[in-house]
């Protein structure tokens, strides 16, 4: 018997409609999920570079995003765990169940992730840290010879506004887990917002930039690899709620990174180092 769309409609409003019967989520996808969605517009941000790259950005006005599986420091960038490997996730199971996807279909996933749609994924970091640390310094900021820029997640966002149309551009929040913890094979994006435990202490918050085979492919004549960067241009006034000299820098850095911020921003934003010894 063919229904009627009005006892259809009538049916729903009674009882309700989902296309899915419920599903819940492991502690572990939960916490991967729904950090991924956390992100405050107040959270302070800070970014450490040397003087090079710094003097680059204000000569580009632009952020360089490199992509993710260039990255030097942690080639398992953007890679889904080990664990994904030799078993399917919580969310996978209720899905194969619920819709019939095949364990074949989660293994060509969890392959695509891995060796082509890293190279589609740019990133840039920032530090969620409620003030300047130490081991940034040391780690990314030349050895507290640098430069440290200050933002919020929303000056960040707001800075970067406008962005190429062959870019899908969002900031996340990382999630830190071991490589014995599957994540949920589904969302491409969620390998991009993990990392291992050992890196929890920088609390990293990223801009996430994509790009599609089908944008790369359309200009692309010799068949070659995305390249290793992308430059995104930002605004210095809001991007700079202040910048900091390293506290292992001489006067003559100062003056200069000084020039350089405050003609940037449009106004005095430049700072010492809150861990400068003073004598």
């Amino acid at each position: 018997m063919i229904r009627k769309s009005q006892d259809i409609i009538g049916d729903i409003k009674r009882q309700g409609f989902a296309i899915l019967g419920a599903m819940s989520l492991s502690t572990s996808e939960s916490n991967l999920i729904g950090n991924t969605f956390s992100l405050i517009p107040t959270q302070p941000l800070y970014h450490y570079l040397p003087i090079g790259r710094f003097q680059s950005l204000i000569e580009s006005h632009a952020l360089y995003l490199r992509r993710i599986d260039c990255f030097e420091k942690d080639n398992l960038e953007g890679k889904i765990p080990q664990a994904n490997h030799t078993e399917v996730s919580s969310l996978g199971v209720q899905l194969m169940e619920q819709i019939g996807l095949t364990k074949k279909f989660i293994e060509n996933r969890n392959y695509s992730t891995d060796h082509i749609l890293r190279k589609f994924t740019y990133v840039h970091c920032w530090f969620g840290n409620e003030t300047e640390d130490q081991d940034m310094w040391t780690n990314y900021g030349d050895g507290g010879k640098g430069v440290c820029i200050k933002t919020t997640a929303q000056r960040l966002q707001e800075a970067i506004g406008n962005y190429p149309q062959n870019l899908t551009v969002q900031i996340f929040p990382v999630t830190y887990s071991d490589e014995e913890t599957p994540i949920p094979e589904i969302f491409s994006f969620l390998p991009s917002c993990r990392k291992r435990t050992s890196f929890k202490k920088e609390r990293e918050i990223r801009i996430l930039a994509n790009t599609s085979w089908e944008k790369w492919d359309s200009g692309n004549q010799n068949n070659n690899d995305p390249p290793i960067s992308q430059l995104l241009q930002v605004r210095f006034d809001r991007l700079f709620e202040a910048v900091y000299v390293g506290p292992n820098s001489d006067n003559t850095t100062y003056q200069q990174i000084q020039k350089l911020a405050d003609t940037a921003a449009g106004s005095q934003i430049t700072r010492r180092s809150a861990l400068t010894k003073t004598y």
